[in-house]
C-alpha cells in the first residue's frame, strides 16, 4: 500500500526511475523495524480487509523545534480513497493522541511543491513555519518545508 500510495501521491514530483525502484518487501522491512524499535506510533484504516491508508508520528527529529513537540512522519490514502475522509480522520487521531501526550506544538514535512498535501494540511490549519529542507532521493533533491500546528 505503501508503495502504491506513494508512486501515485509523488508521480511527478519525485524521479520516475526512483518511485519504479520502490519495493514492497524494503517498505515492509522498514516498517516492521521501526514500529518493533518503538519510534513510530501509527494508525491504520481498512476496507474490508484492506490497507487504506495510514498515519504515523514520533517525537520530533528537528533540533530547532520546540522542546516537547511531536511530528507527524507519514499520512498516505491510497487514490481511489483519496477525497472520502480517511486523511481528515487519521489526523484527528493522531492529533487526539498528541493531547492525551499533552504536546502543544506538533510539526511535518511536505515537499514543497505538493500542492494536494499542502492544500490538506492548510485546511487543518497547518502552517508553514520559514523552515525549508530537502528530500534526498538517489538522483534529486527535493525541496521541502516544515508546517507547525499548536494543538
Amino acid at each position: 500500500m505503501h508503495v502504491r500510495v506513494w508512486r501515485w501521491a509523488y508521480r511527478g514530483l519525485l524521479p520516475d526511475d526512483f518511485l519504479a525502484s520502490m519495493r514492497p518487501e524494503r517498505r515492509v522491512e522498514r516498517w516492521t523495524r521501526n514500529l518493533a524499535e518503538g519510534w513510530l506510533t501509527a494508525w491504520v484504516a481498512e476496507d474490508d480487509g484492506q490497507l487504506v491508508a495510514h498515519a504515523g508520528c514520533a517525537d520530533t527529529r528537528d533540533e530547532d523545534a520546540p522542546p516537547g513537540a511531536a511530528e507527524l512522519v507519514m499520512i498516505n490514502v491510497l487514490e481511489e480513497y483519496a477525497g472520502l475522509g480517511l486523511g481528515r480522520a487519521l489526523m484527528e487521531t493522531v492529533e487526539a493522541h498528541w493531547r492525551e501526550l499533552g504536546v502543544e506544538v506538533a510539526v511535518l514535512w511536505v515537499l514543497t511543491d505538493n500542492v494536494r498535501a499542502r492544500a490538506f494540511y492548510a485546511h487543518l490549519g497547518w502552517l508553514p513555519d520559514g523552515r525549508t529542507g530537502q528530500y534526498e532521493v538517489p538522483g534529486a533533491a527535493v525541496p521541502m518545508l516544515r508546517l507547525r500546528k499548536r494543538l
